[in-house]
């Protein structure tokens, strides 16, 4: 961890404090672009590092000057980020929900209320803005008054990002019950149009129609992450079941020739595509497992 981090540091870090998008195993830069979404990973990575790495970084002050440089280079004059330098449409809701995911880490290991401030504005304008209060689906991309854009990807609703915003959201505002009910309306529209054949699909259209029958790991394991924490929180048997069921179906993205290696897509067709492994998944496999263990820990 702290080679990666030393590495990430040196070689990421832009002029301005925010970090691009991609460089080469040299550290040569290959995309200077500073992403709301790496911007969000980084301050995450930083929270969950911070207890683990000690004094041999400064993780808290690293994650203040990288909050202040969001502030002052992402930062939009009214609710929400950019998505990203240079400015330009559209706005994107998944970026907004893994900043508030760096906001609670934050919070979860003694962040100071500049991480609740942050949190905060982002729970609402998922609220406010990014949920649809007719259907109430969450959507991916907005113009600048915050209103869906008019073409296709304005349309698409994904199941993994409802069901991972109403993990979050869920976390956000426990005690509140109006938090609480557009979280469980997030999981039931994903639950009853975005899963197929015992697996989370890819998108859907907003009528519910499917856009892409695909089905990639990572939103099981969203699917499995929001179901443990609403059958934590909730109690209610249909959540216990959606738990196992969602369990059932990632664990069939396992069954591969290597131990410790998974599939990363399903197609329609309920075939496996034999293809590159993405590491990424590692984050939201270890995320699931985390909310299942919680789970267990509080019916011991």
């Amino acid at each position: 961890m702290a080679q990666g981090l030393s590495y990430f540091l040196t070689r990421y870090r832009r002029p301005d404090g925010l970090f691009r998008t991609l460089v080469s195993a040299d550290g040569t830069p290959l995309d200077d672009r500073a992403l709301l979404y790496d911007q969000a990973f980084a301050l995450m990575g930083f929270a969950t590092a911070a207890p683990l790495l000690g004094k041999s970084f400064s993780l808290a002050g690293e994650a203040e000057q990288l909050r202040q440089a969001v502030f002052k280079h992402l930062k939009r004059a009214g609710a929400g980020f950019e998505s990203g330098l240079p400015h330009g449409p559209p706005l994107l809701s998944n970026p907004h929900m893994h900043l508030l995911e760096a906001s609670l880490a934050w919070l979860d290991v003694g962040g100071g209320s500049e991480w609740r401030a942050l949190a905060d504005e982002l729970g609402e304008l998922a609220l406010s803005h990014l949920i649809d209060p007719a259907t109430g689906m969450l959507h991916e991309s907005f113009d600048n008054s915050w209103k869906p854009t008019a073409d296709a990807p304005g349309r698409l609703v994904e199941p993994g990002h409802q069901f991972e915003w109403a993990w979050l959201l869920m976390r956000w505002g426990q005690r509140r019950a109006d938090v609480r009910e557009a979280a469980l309306r997030l999981i039931e529209n994903a639950e009853t149009h975005g899963v197929h054949g015992g697996v989370a699909i890819n998108a859907i259209v907003n009528d519910t129609s499917i856009h892409d029958g695909s089905a990639r790991l990572w939103p099981q394991t969203e699917r499995l992450r929001a179901a443990a924490l609403a059958a934590r929180l909730c109690g209610d048997a249909k959540y216990w079941k959606m738990t196992a069921e969602a369990a059932e179906g990632l664990w069939r993205y396992f069954a591969t020739d290597v131990p410790g290696l998974w599939y990363d897509r399903l197609t329609p067709s309920g075939q496996f595509m034999r293809e590159t492994v993405t590491a990424g998944n590692l984050y939201h496999i270890v995320g699931a497992i985390h909310e299942v263990e919680a789970l267990r820990r509080s019916i011991a």
